[in-house]
């Protein structure tokens, strides 16, 4: 993903992995387990027209669409995430958004993704309504700019990591479950009932 001649994600997806920015569904019962709802490991089928892409499917009985949607007059674009319980028991679920940031020109990025990313700054903000927000700002200049970003929710974020590992471990790299994915978290940010639309902005 580009905004003009910046690059905003780290590693380049393909149709075999997919890329590191994702959102997953978790489910959090006895047994914790999550599904990533992009990618070639998501259930859902994929839709793409004028307006845009959409992620339609089902997991477990919890029925899901998932659509990107573009800021008209800004940089910035939204996750809309709609979830329905399909069975009979309550569920209680949230939903975990990974980006993996370059935010530098394209040949910055794929010289050297680990010392272009070396350079960026993570500050955690705290909303009274969002929750937590992340705002992330490349300190090596790119074209005499400092690119930055800002990641949250209209919902209300909960919880944050700044590093890869912290979610994805090394078991990820052997095509298992992200470490981060199955572990307890705190209250979860919605219910099956609450669409939780992570969005993004960029300059």
């Amino acid at each position: 993903m580009d905004h003009r001649d910046i690059l905003l994600n780290l590693f380049l997806g393909t149709e075999i992995e997919g890329g590191l920015a994702n959102l997953y569904l978790r489910r959090l019962g006895a047994v914790v387990e999550a599904t990533p709802l992009l990618g070639p490991r998501s259930p859902a089928a994929i839709h793409v027209d004028q307006r845009g892409m959409t992620a339609e499917g089902e997991w477990k009985g919890i029925r899901f669409s998932v659509s990107l949607c573009l800021a008209k007059s800004a940089p910035a674009w939204f996750w809309h995430v709609v979830i329905e319980n399909t069975v009979a028991k309550e569920e209680t679920v949230d939903l975990i958004h990974t980006q993996d940031l370059g935010l530098a020109q394209y040949w910055a990025v794929r010289i050297n993704e680990f010392y272009t990313s070396h350079y960026i700054d993570h500050s955690v903000l705290s909303h009274k309504e969002r929750g937590l927000v992340l705002a992330s700002r490349q300190n090596l200049p790119m074209g005499g700019r400092n690119p930055w970003t800002v990641i949250g929710a209209l919902g209300k974020g909960i919880a944050y990591a700044t590093d890869a590992l912290q979610f994805h471990g090394l078991a990820a790299r052997a095509g298992q479950a992200a470490v981060g994915s199955p572990r307890d978290c705190p209250v979860p940010a919605c219910s099956t009932s609450t669409p939780w639309r992570p969005f993004r902005k960029a300059r």
